[in-house]
Protein backbone atom coordinates (compact mmCIF):
# COMPACT_ATOMS: atom_id res chain seq x y z
CA UNK A 1 0.00 0.00 0.00
CA UNK A 2 2.85 2.31 0.88
CA UNK A 3 4.46 1.77 -2.51
CA UNK A 4 1.18 2.42 -4.29
CA UNK A 5 0.73 5.72 -2.46
CA UNK A 6 4.32 6.59 -3.27
CA UNK A 7 3.66 5.84 -6.92
CA UNK A 8 0.51 7.99 -6.94
CA UNK A 9 2.39 10.81 -5.28
CA UNK A 10 5.22 10.47 -7.80
CA UNK A 11 2.80 10.39 -10.73
CA UNK A 12 1.06 13.51 -9.41
CA UNK A 13 4.37 15.28 -9.07
CA UNK A 14 5.27 14.18 -12.57
CA UNK A 15 1.99 15.52 -13.97
CA UNK A 16 2.50 18.85 -12.22
CA UNK A 17 6.05 18.96 -13.51
CA UNK A 18 4.77 18.24 -17.00
CA UNK A 19 2.18 21.00 -16.82
CA UNK A 20 4.67 23.56 -15.56
CA UNK A 21 7.38 22.62 -18.00
CA UNK A 22 5.23 21.58 -20.95
CA UNK A 23 6.27 22.47 -24.43
CA UNK A 24 3.42 24.97 -24.67
CA UNK A 25 2.32 27.55 -22.16
CA UNK A 26 -1.28 27.49 -20.93
CA UNK A 27 -2.17 30.60 -22.95
CA UNK A 28 -0.60 29.17 -26.12
CA UNK A 29 -2.44 25.89 -25.58
CA UNK A 30 -5.79 27.68 -25.20
CA UNK A 31 -5.07 29.75 -28.31
CA UNK A 32 -4.21 26.62 -30.28
CA UNK A 33 -7.37 24.91 -29.01
CA UNK A 34 -9.54 27.86 -30.10
CA UNK A 35 -8.00 27.79 -33.58
CA UNK A 36 -8.23 24.02 -33.88
CA UNK A 37 -11.04 22.35 -35.78
CA UNK A 38 -11.12 19.56 -33.22
CA UNK A 39 -10.16 21.07 -29.83
CA UNK A 40 -10.89 17.88 -27.88
CA UNK A 41 -8.45 15.97 -30.05
CA UNK A 42 -5.77 18.64 -29.57
CA UNK A 43 -6.35 18.73 -25.80
CA UNK A 44 -6.10 14.94 -25.59
CA UNK A 45 -2.93 15.05 -27.65
CA UNK A 46 -1.41 17.62 -25.26
CA UNK A 47 -2.56 15.67 -22.19
CA UNK A 48 -1.04 12.50 -23.64
CA UNK A 49 2.22 14.35 -24.12
CA UNK A 50 2.14 15.62 -20.54
CA UNK A 51 1.17 12.18 -19.23
CA UNK A 52 3.97 10.57 -21.21
CA UNK A 53 6.51 13.02 -19.79
CA UNK A 54 5.06 12.54 -16.31
CA UNK A 55 5.28 8.77 -16.64
CA UNK A 56 8.88 9.01 -17.74
CA UNK A 57 9.69 11.29 -14.80
CA UNK A 58 7.88 8.98 -12.35
CA UNK A 59 9.66 5.91 -13.74
CA UNK A 60 13.00 7.70 -13.56
CA UNK A 61 12.30 8.80 -9.97
CA UNK A 62 11.30 5.25 -8.97
CA UNK A 63 14.41 3.82 -10.62
CA UNK A 64 16.65 6.38 -8.96
CA UNK A 65 14.90 5.74 -5.67
CA UNK A 66 15.63 2.00 -5.91
CA UNK A 67 19.24 2.70 -6.85
CA UNK A 68 19.53 5.15 -3.98
CA UNK A 69 18.08 2.61 -1.54
CA UNK A 70 20.54 -0.02 -2.77
CA UNK A 71 23.39 2.44 -2.38
CA UNK A 72 22.25 3.34 1.14
CA UNK A 73 22.01 -0.35 2.07
CA UNK A 74 25.54 -0.95 0.78
CA UNK A 75 26.83 2.08 2.68
CA UNK A 76 25.12 0.84 5.87
CA UNK A 77 26.71 -2.61 5.45
CA UNK A 78 30.11 -1.06 4.81
CA UNK A 79 29.75 1.09 7.92
CA UNK A 80 28.81 -1.96 10.01
CA UNK A 81 31.91 -3.77 8.72
CA UNK A 82 34.09 -0.79 9.64
CA UNK A 83 32.63 -0.74 13.14
CA UNK A 84 33.44 -4.43 13.59
CA UNK A 85 36.97 -3.96 12.25
CA UNK A 86 37.54 -0.99 14.55
CA UNK A 87 36.47 -3.14 17.53
CA UNK A 88 39.13 -5.68 16.55
CA UNK A 89 41.74 -2.94 16.18
CA UNK A 90 40.69 -1.50 19.55
CA UNK A 91 41.09 -4.87 21.27
CA UNK A 92 44.48 -5.49 19.65
CA UNK A 93 45.62 -1.98 20.55
CA UNK A 94 44.49 -2.38 24.16
CA UNK A 95 46.39 -5.66 24.44
CA UNK A 96 49.51 -4.11 22.90
CA UNK A 97 49.33 -1.12 25.23
CA UNK A 98 48.83 -3.44 28.22
CA UNK A 99 51.95 -5.41 27.27
CA UNK A 100 53.99 -2.24 26.80
CA UNK A 101 52.83 -0.87 30.16
CA UNK A 102 53.81 -4.13 31.88
CA UNK A 103 57.24 -3.95 30.26
CA UNK A 104 57.64 -0.31 31.29
CA UNK A 105 56.62 -1.24 34.86
CA UNK A 106 59.32 -3.92 34.97
CA UNK A 107 61.93 -1.49 33.65
CA UNK A 108 60.86 1.16 36.16
CA UNK A 109 61.09 -1.38 39.00
CA UNK A 110 64.59 -2.43 37.91
CA UNK A 111 65.66 1.21 37.63
CA UNK A 112 64.24 1.96 41.11
CA UNK A 113 66.22 -0.98 42.56
CA UNK A 114 69.41 0.36 40.95
CA UNK A 115 68.75 3.85 42.31
CA UNK A 116 68.08 2.41 45.78
CA UNK A 117 71.28 0.35 45.70
CA UNK A 118 73.31 3.32 44.53
CA UNK A 119 71.77 5.63 47.13
CA UNK A 120 72.38 3.06 49.90
CA UNK A 121 76.00 2.65 48.79
CA UNK A 122 76.60 6.39 48.70
CA UNK A 123 74.88 6.89 52.08
CA UNK A 124 77.02 4.15 53.64
CA UNK A 125 80.17 5.66 52.15
CA UNK A 126 79.19 9.13 53.41
CA UNK A 127 78.41 7.69 56.89
CA UNK A 128 81.77 5.93 57.07
CA UNK A 129 83.64 9.08 55.99
CA UNK A 130 81.68 11.14 58.50
CA UNK A 131 82.46 8.67 61.31
CA UNK A 132 86.19 8.85 60.43
CA UNK A 133 86.10 12.62 60.48
CA UNK A 134 84.21 12.68 63.82
CA UNK A 135 86.71 10.23 65.42
CA UNK A 136 89.58 12.30 64.11
CA UNK A 137 88.08 15.49 65.52
CA UNK A 138 87.33 13.78 68.87
CA UNK A 139 91.00 12.72 69.13
CA UNK A 140 92.12 16.25 68.27
CA UNK A 141 89.82 17.77 70.90
CA UNK A 142 90.86 15.16 73.48
CA UNK A 143 94.54 15.98 72.92
CA UNK A 144 93.86 19.68 73.37
CA UNK A 145 91.97 19.02 76.58
CA UNK A 146 94.82 16.99 78.04
CA UNK A 147 97.30 19.80 77.61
Amino acid sequence: MKRFLGFLFSASLGALYGLFFAQKSGQKLRTDLKKSTNPAKELLKELRSVASESGKEAAQWAENSAELQTLLDEARNYFDELVEQSKGVRDATAESISEELAELGEKASAAAKKVKASATQQATKFKNELEKEVKKEVKTVAKKLKK
